[in-house]
């Protein structure tokens, strides 16, 4: 209590109390939009089976890079095979009866040329033999459906990528709408983000944006701009990190762009005070405590901008050594 009463007498009897300033410094400033990004895989897809089916064989597993045209998962397809053997006995009792049929069509033919036969007896037996050659081509092209759909029944991957998710065990039931398989390909990684309508016209000055992983700035090149905007009004923006690779997707990011260039002050928030709703800072001129308000701008990161202006003899006080007052006389220190 001592101690407090001298300085309260110091301070009343006209001693000047030393206090760390700093000179603010007028510049161009950038002022950043911040929203929230994802870096995502523009190339992806949910793999799904082509034909209905019991899961005989899986050939690959979680989290495994797979490449193109490699098999994922086989089908088993008992009745498909059933029909292909039956489809091949078709076939076969078709070319004997073709062979016969043949025969008799060109046997037909010789005693028609020599006059022994009638024209409809002639007429009949060609039209046999042409119609069991449809009839076989027909068995031969349901013969190679069969196939395809056989072909079907080992899925396939359809790029390289990262196998990242495996929905399916052996011996499910799966059909056209089960989803085997998520794939994503990490070359594919781009940010995505959104933007409120009110940039409509400025993003399309710019070519780059910055975002923020792991504490680190990166750079993204824009390449989309959505010509439509969302039901709540958003530009959606997609951009092409530059010097990032990454094997994983949906990573969250800090995306920072550019909303307007002022000239203005870098403030730190410790010279910053607020009172009643009310902003200011403490300066000095001729060593005199004033309250000066200020508008800020924007504030991140320890960091006050403000727009409002200094003049060149104004000294901001950064620390004092207890509650500073209007009025007050003081000895600066920086």
């Amino acid at each position: 209590m001592r101690i407090i009463f001298l300085l309260l007498a110091f301070v009343f009897s006209g001693f000047a109390v030393e206090v760390k300033v700093f000179t603010p410094k007028k510049e161009k400033i950038t002022i950043y939009y911040e929203t929230d990004g994802y870096l995502v895989a523009d190339k992806k897809i949910e793999v799904k089976p082509e034909i209905s089916g019991i899961i005989e064989e899986i050939f690959v597993k979680e989290g495994q890079l797979v490449k193109k045209d490699q098999k994922l998962v086989k089908i088993k397809q008992t009745q498909l095979n059933f029909q292909l053997e039956r489809q091949k006995y078709l076939i076969e009792k078709q070319k004997e009866n073709l062979k016969y049929l043949k025969t008799i069509y060109e046997k037909k033919k010789f005693l028609y040329q020599k006059q022994l036969i009638s024209e409809d007896e002639f007429l009949q037996a060609k039209k046999n033999y042409l119609t069991a050659l449809q009839d076989l081509k027909a068995l031969e092209t349901q013969l190679n459906e069969i196939k395809d759909q056989l072909l079907k029944a080992v899925v396939i991957s359809p790029f390289d990528g990262y196998l990242d998710k495996k929905y399916v065990n052996i011996g499910d039931f799966v059909s056209s709408t089960t989803k085997l398989f998520y794939i994503y390909d990490p070359k594919s990684i781009i940010l995505s983000f959104y933007l409120p309508q009110r940039f409509l016209e400025t993003i399309k000055k710019y070519k780059n944006v910055n975002f923020k992983l792991n504490n680190k700035l990166y750079d993204a090149k824009i390449f989309y701009i959505s010509n439509s905007l969302t039901k709540n009004g958003l530009i959606h923006i997609k951009a092409k990190p530059e010097d990032l690779e990454l094997s994983y997707e949906n990573i969250y990011v800090k995306v920072l762009f550019p909303e307007k260039i002022i000239e203005g002050y870098i403030l730190p928030e410790l010279a910053v005070h607020m009172k009643k709703s009310k902003v200011f800072v403490y300066v000095v001129k001729d060593k005199v405590v004033k309250i000066k308000p200020i508008n800020i701008v924007s504030q991140k990161y320890g960091k006050i901008i403000t727009d409002t202006n200094f003049n060149r003899n104004e000294k901001i006080i950064l620390e004092a050594p207890f509650d500073i007052k209007e009025g007050m006389k003081v000895e600066t220190n920086g």
